[in-house]
């Protein structure tokens, strides 16, 4: 998971460029627990639709624009997991063509042996 640090931003200017306790005093302003307020920071959650309702009004910013701050990080790990697949398939079909390259070659391999015992002169 990625860190959402525009979301971290936001918090510390809340707190007047403090970073110290600033997730546990914003958490007491939103009312929630500093652990929720933790997590999504660290990108693992993203809030609820009340809990964006707040956010909007406690940082005078849209619904929108506080969607913006948390979508961007899962859009961001959805492309990343995204890639992770298209590389895994690309790896399995570059595993199948290895398969197929190491038949090809055991069998030009045992037709040269075949060739070589049975037209020996």
């Amino acid at each position: 998971m990625q860190k959402n640090l525009n979301f971290e931003k936001l918090i510390t200017d809340f707190n007047k460029g403090f970073s110290s306790g600033s997730q546990a005093k914003f958490a007491r302003k939103m009312g929630v627990t500093p652990q929720l307020v933790n997590s999504w920071v660290k990108g693992k959650n993203i809030p609820s639709p009340e809990n964006m309702e707040k956010l909007s009004k406690i940082f005078n910013k849209s619904q929108k624009e506080i969607q913006k701050i948390f979508s961007q990080d899962f859009e961001n790990e959805n492309k990343n997991f995204d890639d992770v697949l298209k590389y895994k398939e690309k790896i399995k079909l570059l595993e199948e063509r290895i398969k197929i390259l190491e038949e090809r070659n055991k069998f030009l391999e045992e037709q040269l042996n075949f060739y070589k015992e049975n037209f020996k002169k």
